[in-house]
């Protein structure tokens, strides 16, 4: 339980200083709930990993529509996060296993 809701905590903090960055403007209780949405509507929608980028960018840009009229950023700020948490530790641990491999 612990391990979760440190997971929440550091994906939400995460979304809320991109968000700041990029898009100053968004009030900060409307853009922590569609957070909160978002969160979950990834979470109910199954998806193969090879389609988990597009869903999610489609999920954000349609959740956040209601509060911005800024779809790429949103889009820009979902492929960030999924970038940083996904793919660049799956990619150091590839690179960490093939190591250990051919050695």
């Amino acid at each position: 339980m612990v391990n979760s809701l440190a997971r929440f905590i550091i994906f939400t903090s995460q979304y809320i200083i991109l968000m700041k960055l990029t898009l100053p403007e968004l009030p900060l209780v409307s853009m922590v709930l569609m957070i909160f949405i978002l969160f979950f509507v990834q979470a109910a929608l199954p998806t193969l990993d090879i389609f988990d980028f597009s869903v999610r960018s489609f999920v954000a840009s349609n959740l956040y529509s209601y509060i911005t009229t800024q779809e790429i950023a949103v889009m820009a700020i979902v492929s960030c996060i999924w970038f940083v948490n996904l793919i660049l530790p799956a990619i150091f641990g590839s690179i960490f296993f093939l190591r250990l491999i051919f050695r």
